[in-house]
């Protein structure tokens, strides 16, 4: 199952950077374009590294106030997701408590 998410991501994120290009050269070319709520839909599901990606290397949405407000809002929901599947994990009698729980108290053990 882990193995299958992570072959989602890898594709939302990959199809979030290409719309990101495409719109971009569409745009620059005068053509129809993506809709944003397709570009923050990408970006929501998995694709949002991709999305700032795109975004950062093609140049492209940069300015538009209302679009980085949501994809600020979209990074912050991503925020909020990982740290409640983390906080589930430490919680729950997963293999992923018993990895990472040892080695964040070895951790702020090791400080003191």
């Amino acid at each position: 199952m882990t193995e299958y998410f992570a072959y989602f991501l890898i594709a939302m994120n990959f199809a979030a950077f290409a719309m990101f290009g495409i719109d971009k050269a569409r745009s620059e070319a005068g053509e129809w374009r993506i809709r944003e709520s397709t570009l923050l839909t990408l970006a929501l599901f998995g694709g949002l590294p991709g999305a700032l990606a795109g975004r950062s290397l093609f140049r492209h949405k940069t300015r538009k106030k209302s679009f980085n407000e949501a994809l600020r809002l979209v990074m912050l929901l991503y925020l909020l997701a990982m740290l409640y599947i983390l906080y589930i994990s430490l919680l729950s009698d997963s293999p992923m408590r018993d990895e990472l729980l040892p080695n964040a108290l070895t951790k702020v053990f090791e400080r003191s």
